[in-house]
């Protein structure tokens, strides 16, 4: 940064009282605040000095004035910034003395404070520093310091590249969702993006899928020097990392209801309560989603699976934006839905009326009270809590009557135990979650910190521009629509079945939507094929074990058809037979062509006149025109065939069993 440069800036206002031309491109080394008349040990060469002139006085005026600049010029300042307010004008003496020894001076009006100006050197100092080196060191601390407190990407992205105005930068995963972006960056769709993976950055981090492994991606490598990129990469690493160990409860809690799933016949209320568990609405609508990997490394299909989900979910995650564009917690449905968690599924932040929502809150049956901890569940909306009635959560804590508060609990007034990390309500409502205060001192759900305008923000807690909280995670797509990393809650739980397969229960995802992500999810990892199957969405926990059924059937069409591609196959396209058959286990398949063929697996010409025959409805005349031959040869051949099956070829159920014997035919048949 130049000297000219803060001249020009106009937000400051700054009048140039007296400077030689070459002076104003000195390039400037920081900023110095001093009122002392001899400020000599504390400037610096090619510093900014600011001054409020109290040290000078009109009886000693041009003596003070000469040390004073004498001083400025031996310490080899850049330029002097005088301020007005004191003395309402820069004195004559200090502007002559300043001719004298050769140094820039400028007025400073009495409205402008000397931090906007400070301000104003130091980021534009930092941004030089960062294009030829790295990122600053309070910034390093500070990303530092947001990453170990669980801050999400958007927000280690926005800090990191603030003092470079023009930056844009995007977090991607392979499959080309966008995670976070610097504000104003342009959406990307995800095709597009994730041929743009070649020219990013790779974030490492342990125990991540490589379907959901970060990148970062600058469109222009020259908005930032590739130190500070692979620095932040390292940063955002630990991040990642960091929401890897936090999920683990979360997958732990879908496991669990995985393992009721896959028993037949299990209690509603058991399924019920395992949803509730898992943050989902206890009524539909729901779909089920199983994948995997053709016997690769355990947890690359979970992996897989979670991505899908977090893609068909995306735009409508932490926070979306309601009919009046006001921000909208953990709205699970599209812009315009009603507001968050009206259908029980709960993000965290703030509903347009300004209530507070927390991530993981859920109404008490018992009490009405709302329920939650970091824990990763989540429910329904915040209701008042009766007090003194202790609320429900992840961690315990006591009140300072001795009861018992879950979460990490604080105290209301009357000391009744909060949810979460506490906080005080005056009126008595709590909130749940990890726990902040609002100016207002009303607790709020998730990790906390604040938005501008003293609201507090859940979880790691960003900040919007218009001041209003931001939902979940707190992060922000560009442009300001939050979007989904991972799962979310009320959206979506991803786990394990008993036998190892992956599954997901989600409570939305067309089927034309899903296939299109399969396609870009299966194309992050070319050489692992990744199979898929789904079935008809249902509208009751009830349901939910005939809708699994459904889509393992679907992964093992998927599994039989794909061979070592990828497929995601929906149990409600499987409307033929010949379909309906690849369902089928390839063991049970060949087991039954071998039965019911016998021994005319051996005889490739019986087989083909077989074929023929029932391609052509059991037309003698079109049959024998298809392989050339007289009627009477087709007569006597298909006598050997009933012969050798048993079956007689005029009855239709005898035709649809060896129709399906000849589907049913595998390498191994």
């Amino acid at each position: 940064m130049y000297v000219e440069h803060l001249l020009q800036d106009e937000s400051l206002g700054l009048r140039l009282l007296w400077a030689e031309d070459g002076q104003l491109a000195r390039e400037i080394s920081g900023v110095t605040v001093t009122d002392l008349e001899d400020p000599a040990r504390f400037v610096r060469r090619d510093e900014v000095v600011l001054s409020g002139l109290v040290w000078w006085s009109a009886e000693d005026g041009p003596g003070r004035a000469e040390r004073f600049v004498s001083a400025l010029r031996g310490a080899g300042a850049a330029v002097l910034l005088a301020g007005e307010e004191t003395h309402g004008s820069v004195p004559d003496d200090l502007v002559e003395a300043c001719v004298r020894h050769g140094v820039p001076v400028a007025a400073v009006p009495a409205h402008i404070m000397f931090r906007a100006i400070t301000d104003t050197v130091y980021l534009g100092r930092w941004g030089e520093l960062s294009r030829r080196h790295a990122l600053p060191e309070n910034v390093r601390g500070r990303l530092s310091r947001m990453a170990a407190q669980g801050a999400g990407p958007e927000a280690i992205v926005a800090t990191a590249f603030a003092h470079l105005e023009r930056a844009v930068a995007y977090v991607l995963t392979p499959s080309g969702r966008t995670v976070a972006a610097t504000a104003g960056a342009p959406a990307i769709p995800a095709r597009e993006a994730a041929v743009l993976l070649a020219e990013s950055v790779p974030v490492d981090a342990d125990g991540v899928s490589p379907y959901e492994r970060w990148h970062l991606y600058l469109p222009d490598p020259d908005d930032a020097p590739p130190r500070m990129v692979h620095e932040l990469a390292s940063v955002l690493g630990h991040c990642q990392e960091a929401r890897v160990r936090s999920r683990a409860d979360e997958r732990q809690t879908a496991d669990e209801l995985g393992a009721l799933l896959a028993v037949p016949g299990v209690d509603g209320a058991a399924v019920v309560a395992a949803l509730r568990a898992c943050g989902l609405p206890e009524e539909g609508p729901y779909r089920v989603l199983v994948a995997e990997t053709g016997g690769r490394r355990a947890g690359l299909a979970e992996g897989a699976l979670a991505e899908v989900v977090a893609h068909v979910v995306r735009g409508v995650g932490a926070a979306g934006r309601a009919a009046e564009g006001a921000v909208v917690a953990g709205a699970p449905g599209r812009a315009g839905d009603e507001t968050a968690s009206s259908r029980g599924r709960a993000g965290a932040g703030r509903l347009p009326d300004g209530t507070a929502v927390g991530r993981v809150a859920r109404r008490s049956a018992e009490s009405g009270a709302v329920a939650g901890g970091a824990d990763g569940v989540a429910g329904a909306v915040p209701v008042p809590v009766p007090v003194p009635v202790p609320v429900p959560g992840a961690r315990a804590g006591r009140s300072s009557d001795g009861a018992v508060g879950a979460g990490a609990a604080g105290r209301l007034l009357d000391g009744a135990p909060v949810v979460g990390a506490g906080g005080w309500s005056p009126t008595g409502v709590a909130v749940a979650g990890a726990g902040e205060r609002m100016a207002d001192r009303t607790p709020v759900a998730g990790a906390g910190t604040r938005s501008s305008n003293g609201a507090a923000v859940a979880e790691t807690g960003e900040r919007v521009s218009h001041g209003r909280a931001v939902a979940g995670d707190g992060e922000r797509a560009a442009g300001g629509t939050g979007v989904a990393e991972g799962l979310l809650s009320g959206v979506g739980a991803v786990g394990r079945l008993p036998d190892g397969t992956a599954f997901a229960v989600v409570t939305r995802g067309e089927v034309g939507a899903l296939h299109e992500v399969w396609a870009l999810v299966a194309g992050a990892e070319a050489g692992v094929p990744l199979y898929g199957g789904t079935g008809a969405p249902v509208g009751a926990a009830k349901d939910l074990n005939g809708a699994l059924a459904q889509a393992r059937y679907a992964l093992a069409s998927a599994r039989s058809t794909a061979c070592d591609g990828s497929a995601l196959t929906d149990a409600s396209t499987l409307t033929g037979l010949d379909a309906l058959l690849t369902g089928v286990p390839a063991e049970v398949r060949t087991a039954y062509s071998r039965t019911v063929l016998g021994q005319l697996r051996s005889n490739a010409v019986l087989l083909e006149t077989m074929e023929t025959f029932l391609a052509c409805d059991g037309s003698w005349a079109r049959t024998a025109e298809a392989l050339h031959l007289h009627v009477n040869t087709v007569h006597y051949r298909i006598g050997r065939i009933e012969h050798f099956t048993g079956r007689d070829l005029s009855r239709l159920y005898d035709r649809l069993d060896l129709w399906a014997a000849l589907l049913c035919r595998t390498e191994a048949a």
